[in-house]
């Protein structure tokens, strides 16, 4: 678009629609990062701390409006009886 009307307007779109490209592929590679470290922490964690491990897991995985199902059904309560 600048090419073809080059004044400072049509600059000024180019400008930022390449700022908000950019942005927006520096937040998804910095989201594949954290999710890659996040599968490693969670790896790992599967092996050494069962705790966290199943903590991670209820963070992740496990939406909202399930997880008191889940913990209901699982609960020590339940499994005494």
């Amino acid at each position: 678009m600048y090419r073809q009307n080059p004044n400072d307007e049509t600059l000024i779109c180019m400008v930022n629609a390449r700022r908000d490209y950019t942005h927006t592929c520096i937040i998804s590679k910095t989201k594949h990062i954290y999710n890659t470290k996040q599968t490693e922490k969670l790896e790992a964690a599967k092996l050494t701390n069962a705790k966290l491990y199943w903590k991670m897991l209820k963070l992740i995985y496990l939406p909202a409006r399930f997880a008191r199902a889940f913990w209901g059904y699982f609960s020590i309560n339940k499994l005494k009886h």
